[in-house]
């Protein structure tokens, strides 16, 4: 059966392309979610109107990523964590917070155009890089981690947590030594009213 695609497929085609596929996949996973249309010569010139407007389109995309791209070159953005005196943070900047805070600076950048082989656990500088896609090409920004003092918890504080947990908990074992004891109870009585 041919179909005309009206979306992307991995490993079959891109919006617009004309495929040949078994009838169940096309009846059962591609219709069902308006991801082609059955290839008809009416269905083909339609697609022929539609691709000049998708190729408008991903002319502007590119054009607006591009536009991006060139505005992203001169970014600096800047984290402060909480860190040990070695500069090893508690936590780490991942490419969700880096998304962020460039959405935060008015930049919609998408997680998965943000480059980065693993979260940046260490105080310093460093360059990310940021590519939408291979034809758009990429770009790179600055990222500064700066580290600060661990919040420090005072002997008090920590005393007055201790002893919720320890009420906490007493109040948890007084629960379960009244149940046991309505449990023994109604135990004693069953068997003196079965008599």
């Amino acid at each position: 059966m041919q179909v005309i695609l009206q979306k992307d497929v991995k490993n079959l085609g891109q919006a617009g392309q004309i495929v040949s596929v078994k009838n169940g996949y096309a009846r059962h996973f591609l219709f069902p979610r308006k991801m082609a249309i059955l290839y008809t010569k009416a269905g083909a010139k339609e697609q022929a109107h539609r691709e000049q407007w998708i190729t408008a389109k991903q002319k502007k995309a590119l054009l607006l990523r591009q536009n991006l791209l060139e505005k992203l070159q001169s970014i600096e953005i800047s984290f402060t964590k909480e860190a040990d005196a070695s500069g090893h943070l508690f936590g780490s900047v991942t490419v969700t917070n880096i998304a962020k805070e460039l959405e935060n600076k008015s930049y919609e950048v998408q997680k998965k155009w943000i480059l980065l082989e693993r979260p940046l656990k260490q105080v310093g500088e460093y360059i990310v890089r940021i590519q939408p896609d291979k034809q758009t090409g990429s770009t790179e920004i600055k990222v500064h981690i700066k580290g600060t003092a661990p919040k420090k918890t005072n002997k008090t504080e920590l005393e007055g947590t201790k002893q919720k947990i320890l009420k906490k908990s007493n109040i948890g074992t007084n629960k379960e030594k009244k149940e046991s004891k309505q449990n023994t109870k109604m135990e004693e009585e069953l068997p003196a009213k079965a008599h």
